[in-house]
């Protein structure tokens, strides 16, 4: 047979699940050896093509600003974190973070000074890599909680944080709480994600928590008020269960060697103490 198959039918063929493709890939090879490099060539475009149109698809649901221009971890320069820091940096880029029993995150540091470059970053890197993820204002995450119950989209938006694989809160603590039935019911909604990370419940799937902060996480109690004993839960949750990164691209960047050096002259200075603004 000397005709080749349309796009459409390639991409028909491709539209069906690996358990099939296999098969009929044999079989196009198997009937038109004439053309099997031509069919090989559209069958991997229409596959890319399905693949590009699946994280397209996950980028716009995750909410990003600036999407679809948004920013990547290309535009964010990660020389101005410290080498501890940087070493926690790449095991979040790397996906290791998010399998592993201490999945959240914790992006500390001035107003527009990285901390959102890299949330929005890691949602983009994670979107890639077929991860659901969804990015929310910390003020709008207080308006569903408040409504939670109540109205219906608050209620489909509350389910969708609940089981996203990646929730990312931006400027967290960024408005002062003072219900304690508002600071229960974000308690709630961080503790059924940390008790459903890879569990048999979410079928084995991460739920991990991303947040952006300038408030450092010793001092939230001075914004989520009316139940320290419920902060403090919220702190061990997110800190307990991740890490913490703290970004400032406006500090100076020193080497590895200066920094011991200043250390050296400094000896009665506490190394590893995050700096902390509001004190």
């Amino acid at each position: 047979m000397s005709d080749k198959f349309s796009d459409n039918t390639i991409k028909a063929i491709a539209s069906f699940g690996d358990r099939y493709l296999g098969s009929i890939l044999s079989n196009l090879y198997l009937n038109h050896p004439d053309f099997s490099d031509e069919i090989k060539t559209m069958i991997d475009e229409a596959v890319a093509m399905k693949n590009n149109d699946s994280v397209n698809k996950l980028l716009e649901e995750a909410c990003l600003p600036g999407y679809p221009d948004h920013q990547t971890l290309k535009d964010f320069d990660a020389s101005c974190l410290s080498d501890s820091d940087k070493t926690i940096y790449e095991n979040v880029k790397s996906g290791n973070s998010l399998l592993s029993n201490k999945p959240n995150l914790i992006l500390y540091g001035p107003p527009d000074q990285g901390k959102e470059k890299i949330a929005i970053g890691l949602a983009d890197l994670l979107c890639r890599a077929r991860y659901n993820v969804r990015f929310i204002d910390f003020h709008l995450l207080m308006e569903t909680l408040q409504t939670h119950g109540r109205i219906s989209s608050s209620n489909t938006l509350y389910q969708s944080l609940s089981k996203v694989e990646c929730l990312i809160i931006d400027d967290f603590a960024g408005m002062n709480i003072h219900d304690v039935d508002l600071l229960d019911s974000l308690y709630v909604l961080l503790r059924n994600r940390k008790d459903n990370h890879l569990s048999i419940s979410s079928r084995r799937k991460p739920r991990a928590t991303f947040i952006t902060t300038y408030h450092h996480p010793q001092n939230w109690p001075k914004h989520l008020i009316g139940d320290d004993f419920k902060v403090l839960h919220i702190i061990n949750i997110l800190y307990g269960s991740g890490s913490m990164i703290t970004v400032d691209e406006k500090a100076e960047k020193k080497s590895s060697s200066q920094e011991s050096a200043q250390q050296s002259s400094n000896p009665n200075q506490a190394s590893t103490q995050t700096p902390n603004p509001e004190n």
